[in-house]
């Protein structure tokens, strides 16, 4: 039995062990009177005994507790603009530290949703000395052998992630997807909510979609597996769909193509791509990057190499990252802490403020407390409940706290930058309304502490001054809440402008061109005849074979290939021009063919620039053979097939010939047959006669 039925047994009980007494007593010839009066007399004092009881029933502080809040609560209703200033201030920085703790968690606390996460590891590579980077992704040979020979290892994948177009009937977007090595899905343990996952006879055909674009597609009709649909401007059949809360690489993936990695394919050198392994149990971060550095040192006499090769594997190093951290990234993690600890200051502020307002609000009722105390409350019992005030206002405004992050947290979710992982998964959870509920501890005691001890130990001289006395020699507490609301506001007014002159800054670098009204964009074409971009051999072949980019800003026009075929028939001069057109486009092909294939790194970039010079004096943009270059060393880097490195080496070796100069993005050639000699160049096959430079 607990509670009030306990305390009344207890009372029946003392009554019947008294009347038991009484009877025993007057058996053996006393009166009545007497009897009940000998009999209270041994027993003692009971109400000093119910008394104890009460204090040692075990829920007995549950009920102090609870009156001590109610009659805090109505001693609050009683001032509500001391209320309404406290259940704001509070609400607002609670609401925002909840905020930002389910972000934090939810973006780099909590697990991944695959069985034993903690086992997943990205694996990458280091080479000291060499011109790669300093953390690099590995090749398919890395991925083969040690797919092969690792012995520390349960499973692993290789994947690319990028955006594509899907086609479904009439309609088509270019949406986020992936191209996975098939162990993917049994080195994540995952498996399809319906249909199946692909296998090796499926060789590039097949895709496994999202839950979100099965609903939002296909109104997650089943019906829709094992219908063919165009991806990537090819037929690809849908063999399975994914759960809900599977996202992998991105939040945002819809689909992954299904794939594997042929040995006859791989070329020891070629680029690389991320790499998943899942370690076994037991085996360490350190242990693993140990095995797969030996086994690196086997792959040139495995596949073969260039002594450039040789000399980089010589020195690598493998390097192996626990899953979410490679996910969450170091700038991420320090951003997210950074934007959690600011909120923290602002709760502290708030807290001093309000503090502050108790004591306040303690010292214009210090005669009311100082009665309290004259009459027999003891100081716990003020300490109590003026804890139990500051407890109702932090709940209150807890509550409040939770519905202000509920509506808004949405809201900065949206307007939050792309990119951060797992944040569509943010909103309000068990977790967070556990840790809101410690805040509203937390704040309870930092509002209400200071103000209780101080009011716990009233000046019975008050009584005797009507109230009035000196509040100077205590004042100390308040000076010091506000010397801490000052300090804490000029950290965080320090830290913004900091952040605001770091934007700034940002926002003033030079890229090297202009970026006024300049975009980037993707688009997914709905003629039925143009699928992912305008090219003449479309009008014969049925798939295009390649994609166009552009470098510089651009106009681009469309004209469906019906009518163009029209205007060929009735005009035949232009189909000599279109013809001549793709004759040219073949001379340009067969000389890369030779400038990327045969020519050494110096040669292949002075005869781009050559290239480059000719087009663009064909349309009067070189002055005096100096004209602005209208390519990045990272497209030139692309474009030749050598690393970004690589390229500022070899220009700065043309430099050294005195063969250019080049001063940020504008190039002057100072010896044009000497640059045409380094690049075998001879303009010819752009068959530019008018402008061709001389």
């Amino acid at each position: 039995m607990f509670g009030r039925r306990s305390q009344h047994d207890f009372e029946d009980e003392i009554r019947s062990h008294l009347q038991m007494e009484v009877e025993r007593l007057k058996a053996q010839g006393m009166s009545p009177a007497d009897a009940e009066r000998l009999a209270r007399r041994s027993f003692g004092n009971v109400g000093v005994a119910e008394d104890r009881f009460y204090d040692g029933q075990r829920l007995a502080w549950m009920q102090d507790a609870g009156r001590d809040l109610r009659l805090a609560w109505r001693s609050l209703l009683r001032t509500p603009g001391f209320l309404v200033a406290a259940v704001g201030t509070l609400s607002l920085a609670i609401g925002a530290v909840a905020g930002m703790f389910n972000v934090v968690n939810t973006v780099m606390l909590e697990p991944l949703p695959f069985p034993r996460s903690d086992r997943l590891v990205f694996l990458q590579g280091t080479s000291p000395g060499s011109d790669l980077p300093e953390r690099y992704d590995l090749g398919n040979e890395f991925y083969q052998h040690y797919k092969e020979n690792s012995k520390l290892i349960d499973g692993l994948f290789t994947f690319g992630a990028g955006t594509s177009t899907f086609r479904a009937a009439e309609r088509v977007e270019r949406i986020p997807m992936a191209w996975p090595s098939n162990d993917m899905y049994a080195t994540l343990g995952v498996r399809p909510q319906v249909g199946r996952l692909p296998v090796s006879t499926d060789n590039d055909d097949a895709v496994v979609i999202s839950d979100q674009l099965w609903s939002s597609w296909f109104g997650r009709d089943p019906s829709v597996i094992g219908k063919w649909y165009f991806v990537s401007d090819s037929l690809k059949q849908i063999i399975g769909v994914m759960p809900a809360e599977f996202r992998f690489p991105e939040d945002e993936t819809m689909l992954w193509v299904s794939g594997e990695i042929r040995l006859d394919q791989i070329r020891a050198g070629n680029p690389g791509a991320p790499i998943v392994a899942r370690m076994k149990d037991g085996v360490t971060t350190e242990q693993l990057a140990g095995e797969l550095t030996r086994l690196t040192k086997q792959l040139p006499d495995r596949f073969g190499a260039t002594p450039t090769y040789t000399r980089i594997i010589k020195g690598h190093r493998a390097i192996v990252v626990p899953i979410l951290d490679r996910i969450v990234g170091s700038t991420l993690r320090t951003s997210l802490f950074v934007l959690f600890g600011a909120v923290s200051v602002v709760l502290l502020i708030a807290c001093a403020n309000v503090a502050n307002l108790f004591l306040v609000r303690a010292e214009s009722r210090r005669r009311d407390l100082t009665v309290r105390r004259a009459i027999g409350a003891s100081r716990a019992q003020l300490v109590r409940f003026q804890m139990a005030e500051a407890l109702a206002v932090a709940l209150a405004s807890g509550v409040l706290a939770v519905v202000l992050a509920g509506v808004t947290l949405p809201l900065f979710l949206r307007a939050a930058p792309q990119g951060i992982p797992r944040l569509g998964q943010a909103g309000l959870d068990a977790p967070t309304f556990a840790a809101t509920f410690g805040i509203v501890l937390l704040v309870a005691l930092a509002c209400g502490i200071a103000p209780a001890l101080r009011a716990s130990s009233p000046d019975l001289s008050a009584l005797r001054e009507g109230g009035r006395g000196s509040t100077g020699a205590r004042a100390w507490g308040r000076d010091l809440l506000v010397i801490g609301q000052t300090a804490l506001a000029l950290v965080l007014l320090i830290g913004s402008a900091l952040l605001v002159e770091s934007f700034q800054r940002l926002k003033n670098v030079d890229p090297g061109y202009d970026i006024r009204d300049v975009y980037t964009f993707q688009y997914a074409p709905e003629q039925p005849g143009l699928r992912d971009g305008p090219s003449l051999g479309r009008l014969h072949l049925n798939v295009m074979d390649h994609s166009l980019g552009a470098l510089i800003p651009c106009k681009l026009a469309f004209i469906q290939h019906d009518d163009l075929r029209a205007l060929m028939r009735n005009h035949f001069h232009l189909a000599g021009l279109f013809w001549r057109d793709t004759l040219i486009d073949a001379a340009v092909f067969r000389q890369w063919v030779v400038n990327v294939g045969r020519r050494q790194s110096p040669a292949r970039m002075a005869h781009v620039l050559c290239e480059l010079l000719v087009r663009l004096r064909a349309v009067e943009l070189v002055d005096d053979h100096a004209f602005d270059l209208p390519v990045t060393q990272g497209d030139l880097a692309d474009a030749l097939g050598i690393t970004p490195v690589h390229v500022n080496r070899v220009l700065k070796d043309l430099r050294k010939q005195s063969l250019i100069a080049l001063q940020g993005k504008f190039l002057k050639v100072l010896d044009w047959e000497g640059l045409q000699a380094a690049g075998e160049f001879d303009p010819t096959y752009l068959h530019l006669v008018k402008k061709q430079a001389r």
